[in-house]
């Protein structure tokens, strides 16, 4: 395990912006099913209503850890927390990280606001509601299972089947209160760019915070390393600033070095807001039909990685996620690609600190509609935006086997929705690849990803082998016996190829996974090393292999839902190693 950074703080939901004066409202609350839809007319906003029940946030109800043991759908849920007013005299934000899926909030009555989607954080100034004594705060949510929403992995039918999952509603992250300034630092992204030896930061500001000036410090090992202060003119602020030669230090998963910032507005003299931070110099390029991170040829070997756990659903405590990176490192995966699902950002801070690439991808929709997709657009712009400051983000990642586009094989109005997706991801963050629809009836895409369930590296081999043929001639080919690489009207155009699919095999009596389980221990090895093999000899730029840990009825990972390993670590470990 490695050092944490000035900005962690334990129990601290975002260590990538911290502020020292916060308070947790996780544990307790009060759920209430409003089946009949009432409790706006009934002025639910305003009272606990009787028959309210215990729930342990930030866990949703159909997960053992709420501590509600219910089974059925509910599709409007009250949630209530009483606190005491905060005794830091400034303004306070109250923070939700993940709500599924649309959100009403209310404090002491008056309304803070409503949020749309299930998968991004936001926040609500609740200074000018608190009262002296006891606080009354009121969240009505309201999911269902419309198959045009982004649900990931989530079921839209009456239960669980093939590779989708059971329900998530309601609060399933983390709340806490924040004390801020009201001339204050609103977000930031940085840059680290390993050609130029430089940090490149773009921060947004409150209006109030015009005319102030904003100090930087870059730190390394505790000794400051670089420092800037610039006047705020605006609510915008772009900058660079170099790093001296020797206190330059990319990151890798071999060595994960991260800077610590610190960002303070002074007007007059006087500091107001304070905010620390982190950064990592992660420069991802294409090289030839491979890729470079920080001018070095990298072979990505992922594990696929769904994100749920028996007893949390969709929420992990830290000591969990922790685990699990561990597990990953120990069996030689050097990423994950976090599979139709947004982490919590201490997931992708203990990435960061650990030394394990990720990428965002956006859940998925599973039928199209043309507002809806609008919203997905949305969503996806946010999730980009609020991920580019993690060193361990490899890829961007916006539909996955066609969910949510149906048509796209020859569906002008869906092939422009994912190019569309791409070119924005694109304009928020450059310096990443973008893939538009993972697996298969790709658009624009700076990588070519492939699914493909194979039973062994001599089958892989001999499907792909006509493939080759494309690749060399700039025209489309088969990802799978089903599906061709490109949309039509679209074709390869020397991206690197990524294998972001493949092996998925149960062991032993297990069912739920990919092609005929593996009997025994060596047969399974054995499959997994042909496979590796194959996919190294065909020039790919690197692989995602089905998956790191079963989940629920697909019982095809490395480890159980427990995270017990089903064959020895050091014996994948070898295997990824060796190609």
């Amino acid at each position: 395990m490695h050092k944490n950074t000035a900005s962690y703080a334990p129990g601290h939901p975002d260590p990538l912006f911290f502020r020292p004066d916060w308070s947790s409202l996780n544990g307790a609350w009060q759920l209430y099913f409003d089946d009949g839809n009432i409790g706006l007319l009934e002025g639910y906003q305003n009272i606990v209503p009787s028959g309210s029940i215990p729930i342990n946030v930030p866990y949703a109800y159909e997960a053992p850890l709420s501590g509600v043991k219910e089974a059925k759908e509910h599709n409007v849920l009250w949630y209530y927390k009483s606190f005491s007013k905060p005794g830091w005299g400034k303004r306070v934000l109250a923070h939700f990280e993940r709500c599924d899926y649309v959100f009403d909030g209310w404090l002491n009555g008056q309304y803070l606001g409503k949020h749309i989607g299930g998968y991004d954080a936001f926040a609500f100034d609740i200074t000018d509601f608190l009262k002296d004594g006891d606080n009354l705060l009121a969240v009505r949510v309201y999911d269902d299972k419309d198959p045009k929403h982004l649900r990931g992995k989530q079921t839209w039918k009456e239960k669980p089947f093939e590779v989708f999952y059971p329900t998530t509603t309601g609060l399933y992250g983390d709340v806490w209160l924040e004390s801020v300034d009201a001339e204050r630092l609103k977000g930031f992204d940085a840059r680290g760019s390993y050609d130029e030896k430089a940090v490149f930061l773009r921060m947004l500001f409150t209006h109030k915070a015009r005319g102030a000036t904003i100090a930087v410090k870059i730190r390394y090992g505790g000794a400051e390393v670089a420092s800037a202060v610039y006047l705020i003119t605006g609510t915008f602020l772009d900058v660079e600033i170099k790093l001296p030669p020797k206190e330059f230090h990319p990151w890798s998963p071999a060595s994960p070095c991260l800077y610590d910032l610190e960002f303070a507005i002074l007007r007059d003299g006087a500091v107001g807001d304070r905010v620390y931070s982190y950064l990592g110099i992660n420069e991802v390029s294409q090289k030839k039909r491979h890729l470079s991170i920080n001018g070095r040829k990298r072979y990505l070997k992922l594990a696929l990685y769904q994100g749920y756990n028996p007893q949390g659903g969709l929420t992990f405590t830290e000591e969990q996620s922790l685990k699990d990176i561990g597990l990953l490192k120990a069996m030689g995966f050097n990423g994950v690609r976090i599979h139709e699902k947004v982490e919590s950002e201490l997931f992708y801070y203990l990435a960061d600190r650990e030394g394990l690439f990720t990428d965002v991808e956006m859940p998925s929709s599973y039928e199209y509609d043309p507002i809806e997709a609008k919203k997905a657009g949305d969503q996806f712009g946010i999730l980009v935006r609020d991920h580019v400051g993690h060193p361990s983000v490899v890829a961007y990642v916006a539909y996955n086997e066609s969910w949510g586009l149906p048509s796209i094989k020859e569906d002008l109005e869906q092939q422009a929705q994912a190019s569309a997706l791409y070119d924005m991801a694109n304009r928020i963050d450059w310096t990443r690849p973008v893939i538009s629809n993972d697996g298969w009836e790709h658009t624009k895409s700076d990588l070519l990803t492939l699914h493909n369930y194979a039973h062994d590296g001599k089958a892989l081999k001999a499907f792909y082998k006509p493939a080759m043929l494309g690749i060399a001639n700039n025209a489309n080919f088969s990802a799978n016996a089903s599906k061709q690489a490109f949309a039509e009207g679209w074709h390869y155009n020397g991206q690197p190829l990524l294998m972001s699919e493949f092996f998925g095999a149960a062991l032993g009596h297990d069912q739920g996974g990919y092609g005929a389980p593996s009997r025994t221990e060596r047969g399974y090895l054995i499959r997994y090393r042909g496979l590796l093999r194959a996919i190294k000899k065909m020039g790919y730029a690197g692989y995602c292999a089905t998956q790191f840990a079963d989940t629920y009825q697909e019982k095809n990972g490395f480890v159980t839902e427990n995270r017990q390993p089903k064959v020895p670590l050091d014996a994948i470990k070898r295997a990824n190693k060796a190609f």
